[in-house]
């Protein structure tokens, strides 16, 4: 009887040991105990967050903080989306983690409004235990908009090594700046070959265009091409950006700064009666430019005698055909006597200096724009009065 009863004590240790241990090793590997928020950090943190509805240009996140596992600061999504994107609202596409262990609100696919200063507030949660979660503040930002492309011509000129017929360097003296058509002015001296001068352009753009010989549209300026300048041909140039959307366009105008050349000069004009009216051609003059030219009104200097009144013993005039004087034609020089004065005045020789200011017809046709630009022509006079 001792001996059953000791055997079955026996029996009852080694059952509550092994159902010690048993129940031990079970509470371990409960699936059904919570997680830590640590593991949740680690498995169920947001490491993208892809859209639905379009590509993002780019994305900055930080992940929440935890100390002594508690969450002490939310994680922040920053995502920019292209500046020409129009949204009426935007949703999470996917998530990186186990969705049979976490859940995420707002849900994948919900359209939510973002904004830059707003965020959404999406929450991650163990579904072990829905209060332990993870916070990320989710902004929406859309990119800068894009600047304007700059397009200007910022140097034209005609360098010695490129153009051996040339002395030196010439730079351009103006390049416009004005709406519309802009100008960019070059001078050149005097009997330049202009039918076969290389420009060095430089531009900020893409594209730099102008006409191609013999056709009638524009196509790229192949740099170190040669170019006929000589009139009446242009060169206009066109800065266009890399979309095709944008252009400035210039003109390029090379003359001389003193397209009026004198046959003559000095030019005496001889046997003047004092007492009788004179208007005629005494002289001939030239335009030695590339444009059509007209002439501005003339002023005098260097009179001697000096008339106490200062007026004038005469006016000198160019005649200019209508519509200007084209490059390499000549016309007359005009003496009109001031015969008031000069029925007055002692026989003998009058001298002064007429100084006639240039302007190109269809260009500078306005006196102070010309001015800035090109240079009067002087021309020396001799007047002798005779009775």
């Amino acid at each position: 009887m001792n001996t059953l009863l000791k055997i079955t004590a026996s029996i009852s240790l080694l059952l509550f040991v092994l159902c010690t241990t048993s129940c031990s090793n079970n509470a371990v590997e409960d699936p059904q105990l919570p997680p830590s928020i640590e593991d949740l950090i680690e498995n169920g943190k947001l490491a993208d967050f892809k859209l639905s509805e379009l590509d993002y240009k780019s994305i900055d996140i930080l992940q929440p903080e935890i100390s002594a596992g508690v969450e002490t600061k939310f994680g922040e999504i920053r995502i920019t989306i292209p500046y020409s994107i129009s949204y009426t609202g935007l949703s999470l596409k996917e998530v990186n983690f186990d969705s049979s262990k976490f859940n995420i609100f707002p849900e994948i696919g919900t359209k939510q409004l973002f904004s830059e200063k707003d965020p959404i507030i999406y929450t991650i949660s163990s579904k072990k235990n829905p209060k332990v979660a993870i916070n990320y503040k989710v902004f929406v930002i859309k990119e800068a908009a894009p600047q304007p492309e700059i397009l200007q011509i910022t140097s034209f000129k005609f360098e010695k090594s490129k153009n051996p017929a040339l002395t030196a360097d010439i730079e351009a003296e103006k390049i416009g700046t004005e709406s519309g058509w802009k100008q960019i002015f070059i001078f050149v001296p005097p009997g330049t070959d202009l039918t076969n001068l290389i420009p060095t352009i430089t531009f900020k753009g893409t594209h730099l265009l102008t006409t191609l010989p013999n056709l009638q549209h524009f196509g790229e300026y192949v740099a170190g091409t040669p170019v006929d300048f000589k009139y009446p041909k242009r060169f206009p140039l066109v800065v266009q950006d890399a979309s095709l959307s944008g252009a400035t366009l210039y003109d390029v105008i090379v003359d001389v700064k003193n397209p009026i050349k004198f046959v003559a000069n000095p030019l005496v004009i001889n046997n003047i009666a004092k007492n009788k009216d004179f208007f005629g051609a005494v002289g001939t003059f030239i335009n030695q430019g590339n444009h059509l030219i007209t002439s501005f009104a003339p002023t005098y200097k260097n009179k001697i005698p000096m008339i106490s009144n200062g007026i004038n013993i005469g006016l000198i005039s160019l005649t200019i055909p209508g519509g200007g004087l084209k490059p390499g034609e000549s016309s007359d020089i005009k003496f009109s006597l001031n015969k008031t004065l000069s029925s007055q005045l002692p026989v003998g020789a009058y001298k002064f200096t007429s100084v006639h200011p240039p302007g190109f017809t269809e260009i500078l046709s306005w006196p102070p724009d010309a001015e800035k630009l090109l240079l009067p022509s002087e021309l020396d006079i001799t007047v002798n009065l005779v009775d």
